[in-house]
């Protein structure tokens, strides 16, 4: 074993060329910067959370387009002497970048003004944002359907006494006055079917192995046979996904209702060259709700319609929450409430610069 003395012996180039090594072998992101910001050394871990390549000698704020955010964080690293800590940082997509999202990170600034150095630690947050919004998203449906059920069971409860005794009264009634009775029965049949789709579907679930390459292609036909529409059905499909277990009925009645929501959206609103995208995608250890999965189904529904009101996004899910004057806004509610069988969830999102709507179901394969 060396001595202390040994070890302090060593070349100062040595010293630095072992901290290079370790600082690029690092999983943490990590960069090492002059005060004015010239990159003097950046792992590839940095390069994969930033979604571009850093090379020394670059200038970190050219190369990161982000508003003065990190200039600001290095005025502040001048000012105070001292290591912080700033949390969920937001940066625009960089040109060129291989990010489809805005990053989120956690940044730990170290200043080393005696060697002019600057050291930011990266830590990626936008992963763990999406599981926190996954999983109260979860939990809202959750508890959010067995409201439902409840209010269900209270509405149709009296229904059936209300239905029997206009019966009743329209015997009684000349024929002139039995349309009012008829009147009576119609709606009371209508609130008990509403209550029924409340409740959701009671039945086991069937499952089997299928490829959903074909129910999707299957859905896509009965959306094409309606020549009311000029939408233009577009297919991005993964062929090496494997045969997923699902109940198959229950899965096409989910992806109709997307479809065909779409469709009509685009349709009302008159999009200009109306565009449906069907995309499928393997996710590998990825968390749904508070479960991990090492293997996830993810399915798109993605349309370059106008998208859902802001002040109904927050609640697109629940029941009865709808902006179309024809709708009864079970549709989203019954569909969640279905892929939520299958130990799954369907996710919104709004991109208004690229002006599109994203529908995404993620369906687990196996924990």
């Amino acid at each position: 074993m060396p001595t202390e003395s040994a070890i302090k012996t060593f070349p100062k180039e040595t010293h630095q060329n072992f901290e290079t090594l370790v600082i690029q072998e690092l999983s943490t992101a990590v960069i090492l910067c002059q005060q004015s910001g010239i990159i003097l050394t950046a792992n590839p871990s940095a390069e994969t959370l930033l979604g571009v390549s850093l090379r020394s000698g670059d200038n970190l704020f050219q190369r990161v387009p982000q508003d003065g955010i990190l200039s600001d964080i290095f005025q502040r690293a001048k000012n105070e002497k001292q290591a912080f800590l700033i949390r969920e940082l937001e940066l625009p997509l960089l040109p060129g970048s291989t990010k489809k999202h805005n990053i989120i990170f956690d940044c730990a600034v170290n200043p080393d003004h005696k060697n002019d150095v600057i050291i930011l630690e990266l830590h990626d947050r936008q992963r763990h944002k999406h599981i926190r919004e996954e999983s109260e998203l979860w939990e809202q449906q959750s508890i959010t359907k067995k409201i439902t059920r409840q209010l269900a069971h209270e509405i149709k409860n009296p229904l059936a006494g209300i239905r029997g005794s206009a019966q009743l009264l329209e015997k009684q009634l000349a024929e002139p006055q039995k349309r009012f009775t008829q009147l009576v029965i119609s709606e009371v049949d209508r609130l008990a079917l509403l209550a029924d789709n409340l409740l959701g579907p009671v039945k086991e679930l069937n499952k089997r192995e299928h490829n959903i390459h074909s129910c999707i292609q299957h859905v896509l036909q009965l959306v094409d046979s309606d020549g009311s529409h000029q939408t233009s059905i577009k297919r991005d499909f993964d062929p090496s996904l494997p045969e997923i277990n699902i109940d198959r009925n229950q899965l096409v009645q989910v992806f109709l209702n997307l479809s065909r929501n779409a469709v009509q959206v685009m349709q009302e609103h008159k999009s200009p060259e109306p565009t449906l995208l069907i995309q499928t995608r393997a996710l590998s250890q990825y968390t749904i709700g508070k479960q991990k999965h090492k293997l996830v189904l993810a399915i798109r529904f993605i349309d370059n319609g106008p998208g859902a009101p802001k002040d109904i996004e927050e609640h697109l899910f629940f029941p009865l929450v709808t902006n179309r004057a024809a709708g009864t806004g079970l549709g989203l509610s019954i569909s969640q409430l279905l892929i939520q069988r299958h130990e799954g969830l369907i996710e919104y999102k709004r991109d208004s610069k690229l002006k599109r709507t994203e529908f995404t179901i993620l369906l687990p394969y196996l924990n």
